[in-house]
């Protein structure tokens, strides 16, 4: 499921017409695929300035899951998504897969999340480390690749 058909399902939802009516706007969207083939579904999430809550919207293509809390995160970070010209789903695991291979590891969870004009994974690999890897939105340029050890040494 791309990007566009995840907005378009959810915002055909009346519950998100109605927040968006009041003031919500989309601010971030994030996968965790079960495999790196493709991504079946989509977490959007919309923020609203006034209340400063987060609506979170689970996009499969059967429907939509729904909830809303309290933002944890500074109002600041919560700007209006722009995804026009984002890499298509199939292209976005096809480059991580090349990047999770020259960083030699094997993943075991990937979270996937697109959030200021980048797309922003983390990685869970076999050897229990976590690669945070940033990308270019369009073009899947490798801005920044972080590797952090989940297990501290004795």
């Amino acid at each position: 499921m791309e990007i566009p058909q995840a907005v378009t399902i959810a915002e055909s939802d009346s519950d998100v017409k109605e927040h968006m009516a009041n003031g919500y706007h989309l601010s971030s969207v994030m996968a965790i695929p079960e495999h790196l083939t493709a991504i079946d579904q989509w977490t959007l999430v919309y923020y609203s300035p006034e209340t400063q809550k987060v609506f979170s919207v689970e996009v499969k293509e059967d429907g939509v899951k729904k909830g809303e809390a309290t933002a944890p995160l500074i109002q600041d970070e919560y700007h209006e998504l722009q995804y026009e010209g984002a890499l298509n789903s199939k292209d976005l695991l096809s480059k991580l897969l090349d990047v999770i291979a020259q960083e030699r590891e094997t993943p075991t969870r990937v979270i996937i999340t697109l959030r200021d004009l980048q797309w922003k994974v983390a990685v869970i690999t076999q050897t229990l480390k976590m690669l945070r890897i940033d990308l270019d939105m369009t073009t899947g340029e490798v801005k920044n690749i972080d590797t952090t050890s989940l297990v501290k040494p004795v």
